[in-house]
């Protein structure tokens, strides 16, 4: 059934939220026909936040599409939401007319489950490259990237023109990617070479796909401090390259991608195995720990 959904605008700020879901009940539908967008090409609009919250979100375009509009924005932050976007959409397109014309201080991902992503040119999350258009802290903890699709796009990219302090944060979160042409993706394009000081952290982070999945980890570049720790990848899941140093190579786990996962073709990622070091150790997307 439909459920109670609250969109607030007060303040300089976006709330979309439904109730939060109790026990066996699904989300708020949230059906988006066309894409979001803030601000106006004239005048700069200052956003204090941006806020999705128990939501469950199916969009027929690209999630953002900025055009030339003019704005800041402190927080963007989805949390508890599942979202499913239609092939070679991505949750971020943007189109500038200069230089710091669009800015996002914090784009924050908690708790959150992205279905049946299916990239060919774009990156899920891939900023501007043309200006500098910075998105100074990026976070995805707690969720799940289940992957259907992807050609040479990365999910995260187009972060080089970032000045200042960039920071990238990926925890605890599940990436799966049931690309069975094993084209040369790369999971994360972080290069980071025009910030003054880049922090990255990836720990405690489960992957996995099919066999024959080629391409890159962790393309890195300008790189300040970093802790790269503790992560998993499902037994038979090949990379050509991992793009770090070998202590930080992710661990195989004992079993393979369908042996440890209920259903990962229909994006059911419940660990099936308690006694998989996944689970003892509670790696990845805590969601499907149960």
């Amino acid at each position: 059934r439909q459920r109670q959904m609250c969109i607030r605008d007060r303040s300089k700020s976006v709330y979309i939220m439904g109730e939060e879901p109790k026990t066996g009940q699904d989300a708020t539908n949230l059906i988006m026909e066309g894409v979001m967008s803030l601000g106006n090409s004239n005048v700069k609009t200052v956003f204090d936040a941006v806020h999705f919250e128990n939501l469950k979100i199916k969009t027929n375009d690209h999630f953002f599409n900025f055009k030339n509009q003019l704005f800041e924005i402190d927080k963007i932050l989805f949390k508890n939401c599942d979202l499913e976007l239609p092939k070679d959409k991505t949750m971020w397109y943007q189109i500038a007319s200069g230089d710091y014309t669009q800015i996002v201080n914090n784009f924050i991902v908690e708790n959150c489950r992205f279905y049946n992503i299916g990239l060919y040119k774009s990156a899920f999350l891939g900023l501007g490259n043309k200006q500098i258009l910075p998105m100074y802290n990026i976070v995805f903890r707690n969720s799940t990237l289940h992957v259907t699709k992807i050609n040479r796009a990365a999910l995260i990219n187009n972060l080089n023109r970032i000045p200042d302090n960039l920071s990238v944060t990926i925890e605890n979160c599940t990436f799966v990617n049931l690309n069975v042409e094993g084209t040369d993706m790369t999971f994360f394009d972080l290069d980071g070479s025009g910030a003054t000081n880049f922090i990255l952290t990836v720990k405690n982070n489960l992957f996995s796909g099919v066999l024959t999945t080629t391409g890159t980890w962790l393309r890195l570049k300008g790189v300040t401090n970093r802790t790269i720790v503790d992560n998993y990848y499902t037994k038979g899941f090949a990379l050509t390259d991992w793009g770090v140093e070998g202590n930080e190579i992710p661990v195989a786990t004992i079993l393979t991608m369908d042996e440890l996962f209920q259903n990962p073709t229909e994006g059911d990622l419940t660990i099936k195995d308690k006694n998989s070091e996944v689970y003892t150790k509670r790696i990845g997307d805590p969601h499907w720990i149960k």
